[in-house]
């Protein structure tokens, strides 16, 4: 469905498979031309195989193509990056299917497919517990890999834990850094989605469940979850909100998108479902740059020391088509001062010495193909500040 501004509706389409009892749409995004949607279809033995279908802006069907070999569960959620007019990458896991639970294993597979939906290329890794599935894929400012997933184990009776986990990966797909977020204690702990910010950090938002016992109402307390993370996936801050109040029934409280603001601060957006109840309620929590929804003598869970002033780099046009112009404030004025503009890949493509004194720069973006790129400001080689750019002609 389409809404205009007002929230009035301009088109609805559906999207009907006679050999798929169930379709999950999980990503729409968009593209030169229209919309790619991605998602997975439920065959009529429950087996998931993935999807991407290209529509135009009137939601008309282009193409659709499907990715897997209807043999097992193959399942996608927000992970499909637009990296040029020809290349959108795709995350994804392969689990096996009506498997005893001491052989289940996963596999996260990453892949590429072209205007028109062929493979460019994929990589996919070893079965394992330590990466059950992939969420919120993204490149950072170093040009690695970056996602969420889950690390799971089993108990005796074949329950499953699960212990979020965020994975950064170079260009050869191998491990840089692999960070554990919160305990193994539940599987209810993941998360949903991973947003990128302005500065280069990105921010989780999922749900986070804790067991406390308590004699009337229940012992699984499913907390509103988000996470501010840098580049390399290191946690910055993180906070878990109770939105609604507990109750005798098992509840969840999820977030599953967010927008930054220009003043750094945060809105993430959510829901609150109940089992004792079929009605589910939104969620809104505003926070700023530190997780903090009163700003009064609050300070995020794990404080980050600035050692370096603070410099604001003002990037404009962005998205641009000939050019970008940079602007530094706050900036020491040092003799080594360097921008350096990166393409997805993190190959270099420009590279600025800033003279001493020197407040603004003009990047000739027309010379690059379009797409998305990095900007990275250093001052006597420590990072100060990065961000993206996006080019389009």
């Amino acid at each position: 469905m389409k809404v205009d501004n007002d929230g009035n509706q301009v088109w609805l389409r559906e999207y009907t498979d006679s050999n798929s009892s169930q379709d999950f749409f999980r990503k729409i995004v968009e593209i030169n031309d229209g919309y790619l949607i991605s998602g997975m279809k439920q065959a009529l033995d429950n087996k998931l195989d993935l999807f991407v279908k290209k529509v135009d802006y009137n939601g008309a069907e282009i193409w659709e193509r499907s990715y897997g070999k209807g043999n097992a569960r193959d399942d996608i959620f927000d992970s499909m990056l637009i990296r040029d007019a020809n290349e959108y990458v795709i995350g994804s896991s392969n689990q096996p299917y009506m498997v005893p639970w001491q052989q289940f294993e996963s596999r996260i597979k990453i892949f590429a497919i072209d205007s028109v939906g062929n493979i460019k290329w994929s990589w996919l890794g070893e079965p394992s517990l330590d990466e059950v599935w992939l969420d919120g894929l993204n490149i950072n400012v170093e040009g690695n890999w970056i996602y969420a997933t889950v690390r799971a184990e089993f108990e005796m009776d074949g329950f499953m834990k699960r212990q979020p986990r965020v994975v950064v990966r170079d260009g050869n797909f191998n491990i840089v850094n692999a960070v554990d977020l919160d305990d193994m204690d539940a599987n209810g702990n993941f998360i949903l989605n991973m947003l990128p910010l302005e500065n280069g950090d990105f921010l989780g938002l999922g749900k986070n469940n804790e067991k406390v016992p308590n004699p009337v109402l229940a012992e699984d307390h499913g907390y509103a979850w988000m996470v501010r993370m840098e580049y390399d996936g290191d946690t910055l801050w993180e906070r878990k909100d109770l939105v609604f109040p507990d109750s005798i029934f098992a509840t969840g409280q999820y977030l599953h998108s967010a927008v930054e603001l220009s003043s750094g601060s945060i809105i993430a957006a959510g829901y609150y479902d109940s089992s004792a109840d079929p009605k589910n309620w939104g969620i809104l929590i505003k926070v700023d740059k530190d997780g903090c929804i009163d700003t009064l003598l609050c300070s995020g869970i794990t404080p980050v020391e600035e050692v370096h002033p603070a410099v604001e780099v003002r990037v404009w046009p962005n998205p641009a088509s000939s050019h970008v112009d940079f602007y530094f404030q706050n900036a020491t004025g040092g003799q080594h001062r360097q921008l350096l503009i990166t393409d997805l890949a993190g190959r270099p493509v420009q590279h600025f010495a800033l003279p001493e004194g020197e407040t603004s720069l003009r990047w000739n973006a027309a010379e690059v193909p379009p797409g998305v790129y990095f900007y990275r400001y250093m001052e006597n080689g420590v990072l100060l500040k990065a961000g993206k750019i996006v080019v389009g002609k």
